[in-house]
Formats: structure tokens, C-alpha cells, sequence
């Protein structure tokens, strides 16, 4: 459509069409009745007004945050990314380090129980040796003790011949 204002002649159609655009766009009574009671009363907004911080509070608040100095100081005692880089290489070579020492703990936990098993096989052949040797002293024992046994009764039966000879050489004298 034409624009009026260019245009130096107005038709009439051009003024209905205008009229029928404008009146499409207006609101009836009920419609504006109904967006003005959604909007807030002068006592609902002073309401939210007294919710809100007064110029002396944010100020107090802003007073308990850090200044740009105060940030500047924090952030230069944060560790650079050189630094970090020297932490993470320090912690690598640690790993490692660690991984390390738990082979080698491995390696001497597998000779330990190796060492551990010819002990219990040296631990072993010395107690069958003392076991034999313990036997042989109770075999000893045993023996002698029978030995002694005899030897007494064999000194007995001395004594009694020794006595009946000097008996006898008493009475054959």
C-alpha cells in the first residue's frame, strides 16, 4: 500500500483502510479495565519500594567488599602456571617413584617367601636331627639303664661267690 504522507492525493479508500487498521487496534473499555486492574495500586508500589535497599545500605554493603588492591594482593599469591607445572612434574616423578618402590616391595616379598620356605626346609632338617638324636639318647638311656641293671646283679652274684669262696677256703683251712 501507498504511504499518504508521500503521496499528495489522499483517497478516500486510503482514509477507511487506515480507519479499519486504526480501529482494529484499539481496545474496547472492558480490555482496558481488565490491564489496568493488573497494574499495581500506588500503595502496592511503595510497598515494594520499601523492600528495596536504601543508598546507605549499598553502600555498606559494597564497603565489605574487597577493593581492586585487595584482589591484586589475593591473586598475586596464587601459585603461577609455572609453578604448577613444577607440582604436577614433581608429582608425576613421585608416581613413578611410587610405582617403583611397590614393584621392588614385590621382588623382596616373593625372596622373603622364598627365604621363608628354605628356613622352614633348614628348620625342618634340624628338628629330625635333634629328634634323632634325642632317640638315640633315650635309646642310651635305656640300654644303660638295663646295663646298670645287670651290672647289678652281676656285682650281687659277685659279692655272693666272693663270699662262699672265703667260705669255703675258711673251712678248708
Amino acid at each position: 500500500m501507498e504511504n499518504p504522507a508521500i503521496d499528495d492525493k489522499v483517497t478516500r479508500k486510503d482514509l477507511l483502510d487506515l480507519e479499519e487498521r486504526l480501529i482494529g487496534k484499539l481496545s474496547s473499555k472492558e480490555e482496558l479495565d481488565q490491564k489496568v486492574a493488573k497494574l499495581a495500586t500506588k500503595e502496592e508500589l511503595k510497598q515494594e519500594v520499601a523492600k528495596l535497599a536504601t543508598k546507605e545500605e549499598l553502600k555498606q554493603e559494597v564497603a565489605k567488599l574487597a577493593t581492586k588492591e585487595e584482589l591484586k594482593q589475593e591473586v598475586a599469591k596464587l601459585a603461577t602456571r609455572e609453578a604448577l607445572e613444577v607440582v604436577a612434574n614433581q608429582v608425576m616423578k613421585n608416581t613413578n617413584d611410587i610405582e617403583n618402590i611397590k614393584t621392588e616391595l614385590k621382588t623382596i616379598n616373593h625372596k622373603i617367601d622364598r627365604l621363608d620356605e628354605k628356613l622352614d626346609n633348614k628348620f625342618n632338617m634340624v628338628l629330625d636331627a635333634v629328634d634323632t638324636v634325642l632317640k638315640e639318647i633315650s635309646n642310651n638311656r635305656t640300654e644303660k639303664a638295663a646295663f646298670d641293671h645287670a651290672l647289678s646283679r652281676h656285682e650281687t652274684r659277685l659279692e655272693n661267690h666272693e663270699q662262699r669262696i672265703q667260705n669255703l677256703e675258711i673251712t678248708t683251712a
